[in-house]
């Protein structure tokens, strides 16, 4: 690869000195290369027989699949790195008359976009790995819908976003039932103050029991995919700055995390775990997990 990138630059036009003409010239060096390879992979595919030049294409075919599977990797770790500096941004950001309403709304929008579900996304469309990178398999959420368009339950009460264990794509612990919900309720960044009608345990606990008192989810076209039975398990995530008026609220409830900068523990009806992470855990979190990759990569600060 690095032969082939030491190439590409001693063959690039006199004139190439903008992003644009490189851009392009790069476009086309891969594009001969793909081209290359794929004559590599019809030459391997007509042979009848296995003899020493098969096996010579087929090394050189292999190292080709192993050096576009990193670049590939390496695009995605580039982007996850350059969506955490995003997040890290507007974390920062002021805001006029100490309005923050917006950076919620921002912030959700950055790992999933609102008022859609599963269906009219895909894994392209959301970071959800910022939360935790098994939600990125799920094969139905919903985000900001309201209750009523996908169970049967009469309410138009919106999680910030709900998601089901069904046709999960990593893997399905029941045949027939749902096994776990996952609600995550979104809160202002540094939000002094709260309310009964603002609470997110209890909007949470408040949907928890909702979904307990159903008994199907159905996708946009109303069709059922799964029932919730007596053993579905309900993981909440409630994402918000532990101001004083939060724990206030929180008190007594949960036990802190090992790193001290978030709570987390269990409720009796309705049975739940819930965690509560702040918006720079969440962030410090995300670093974290893929701090081996943007180091691979060069991309650390």
């Amino acid at each position: 690869m690095q032969k082939d990138l030491n190439s590409f630059v001693e063959g690039l036009q006199a004139n190439s000195n903008n992003e644009e003409t490189i851009y392009i010239e790069m476009a086309q060096n891969r594009y001969r290369w793909q081209r290359k390879f794929a004559g590599v992979k019809k030459e391997i595919e007509e042979s009848t027989n296995y003899a020493q030049v098969v096996a010579d294409k087929f090394d050189e075919y292999k190292k080709y699949i192993i050096e576009d599977q990193k670049g590939s990797l390496a695009e995605y770790v580039a982007r996850r790195k350059s969506v955490l500096d995003l997040f890290d941004k507007l974390l920062g950001f002021d805001s006029e008359n100490g309005n923050k309403d917006h950076l919620e709304k921002a912030v959700h929008e950055l790992i999933c976009p609102m008022r859609v579900d599963s269906h009219q996304v895909t894994i392209e469309d959301h970071n959800l790995w910022i939360l935790d990178d098994r939600l990125a398999f799920f094969n139905f959420f919903a985000s900001d819908r309201p209750i009523s368009q996908f169970t049967d339950v009469k309410s138009d009460r919106e999680p910030d976003i709900a998601f089901f264990y069904d046709r999960c794509l990593a893997w399905r612990e029941s045949d027939r039932l749902c096994d776990t919900v996952i609600l995550v309720e979104f809160k202002r960044p540094n939000l002094p103050t709260y309310s009964d009608k603002n609470d997110p345990y209890m909007q949470l606990m408040d949907y928890v029991a909702r979904f307990q008192s159903g008994e199907t989810i159905r996708d946009r076209n109303g069709a059922t995919i799964m029932g919730i039975g007596k053993h579905t398990s309900f993981q909440c995530y409630i994402v918000a700055d532990l101001t004083e008026g939060l724990k206030k609220r929180l008190r007594g409830r949960f036990q802190t995390t090992p790193d001290g900068n978030g709570l987390f523990g269990y409720t009796v009806a309705p049975d739940a775990y819930v965690e509560v992470i702040p918006y720079k855990k969440l962030l410090i979190d995300a670093q974290m997990r893929n701090s081996v990759f943007f180091q691979k990569l060069g991309l650390e600060n």
